[in-house]
């Protein structure tokens, strides 16, 4: 919001929509204006908006799109602050003396929430070393994303082979999922010449989910004992971890944090940016601004 952020006045945009002068930007190589449905948002920069560490798009994919040192905390979602601490432990060559080494522990400053809490050991280094839970679900979501790929390999080849086929056959709509290269592997004969080798690619057999018909009664402490509503998690923790989705507090372990996005806004008609930040995330200026005003 700014003095110019005003709705009195309103100019028409290219797309003729109207809008106020600070919502709009003017293409210097179209010299028309454009607004934001007339630009495209592209990804610029991730960075951590704690301790601000900058990483490439690629980078920030292979990590989840979080950050690798800070962590917010699973109760409140406060960020965490590293603190340390001295153990002493006997000396391997003088087992009479002890030798003092500095440890490190998370705590959070809102809620007083540690990582002692939950039976997380310390770690000898600040920042790096803390552990992260395995998603019990990584190889079958991994195989399916595998076999999603590969089917849109074979679709996207169809779809290039017929552009170029003029006669009508139902050959191709058979050998979509390609049932008609597995039965000719099944005769010992060889796929067809002309195919390339994406579309002879085949679907791994995926084992197929299995429908859930019975339960396991509930416990009896379920209903002679009282619920302990103090260590039962809100769904407000369930969500903020949705592959685990602990039920209990003393299952919850530290969360990475999320990382935020710099975009950039790019000219759908000419592709040229209209607005672009500096590559410095502690920098507030703009390496390309061409605003309306």
């Amino acid at each position: 919001a700014t003095y110019a952020d005003l709705e009195l006045v309103k100019y028409l945009c290219s797309c003729n929509k109207k809008f106020s002068v600070c919502r709009l930007y003017l293409c210097k190589y179209c010299l028309q204006l454009r607004c934001t449905d007339c630009c495209q948002s592209e990804v610029d920069t991730p960075y951590c908006p704690h301790c601000l560490e900058n990483m490439p798009s690629g980078e920030a994919k292979l990590k989840k799109n979080r950050c690798n040192s800070c962590f917010d905390c699973p109760v409140c979602g406060h960020t965490l602050v590293t603190r340390s601490t001295s153990h002493t432990s006997p000396s391997p060559d003088d087992p009479t003396k002890t030798i003092a080494k500095k440890m490190y522990y998370l705590a959070c400053g809102f809620c007083r929430w540690t990582t002692r809490d939950v039976g997380l050991p310390d770690q000898s280094v600040a920042t790096g070393s803390w552990p992260c839970m395995q998603n019990p679900h990584e190889q079958r979501i991994s195989s399916l994303l595998e076999n999603y790929k590969v089917m849109a390999q074979i679709e996207k080849a169809e779809h290039e082979r017929k552009k170029y086929v003029t006669r009508r056959s139902n050959l191709y709509r058979q050998d979509k999922y390609g049932g008609s290269v597995a039965g000719l592997r099944r005769k010992g004969m060889s796929t067809f010449s002309s195919m390339s080798s994406t579309d002879s690619k085949v679907p791994g057999d995926l084992e197929p989910s299995v429908t859930v018909d019975s339960f396991e009664p509930l416990p009896n402490e379920f209903f002679t004992e009282p619920a302990a509503l103090v260590k039962t998690t809100k769904l407000a923790h369930r969500h903020s971890v949705p592959e685990f989705q602990p039920t209990e507090i003393s299952k919850l372990h530290p969360i990475r944090k999320h990382l935020l996005m710099r975009k950039s806004l790019r000219c759908k008609e000419c592709e040229h940016n209209v607005s672009k930040g500096d590559f410095n995330i502690n920098s507030i200026k703009f390496k390309i601004q061409l605003t309306a005003q």
